[in-house]
């Protein structure tokens, strides 16, 4: 899953307004047993 969520990163650096970069991120974290971290 490292790649999704390097995919993620860069959707959210490229257009920091768009919402579901964040919420896919936050799924992505969720899913990989890392809620702290989907948290924030």
């Amino acid at each position: 899953m490292p790649e999704v969520l390097k995919d993620t990163e860069k959707c959210i650096e490229l257009d920091p307004t768009f919402y579901k970069g964040y919420t896919r991120k936050g799924a992505i974290l969720f899913v990989s047993k890392e809620c702290d971290k989907a948290m924030e």
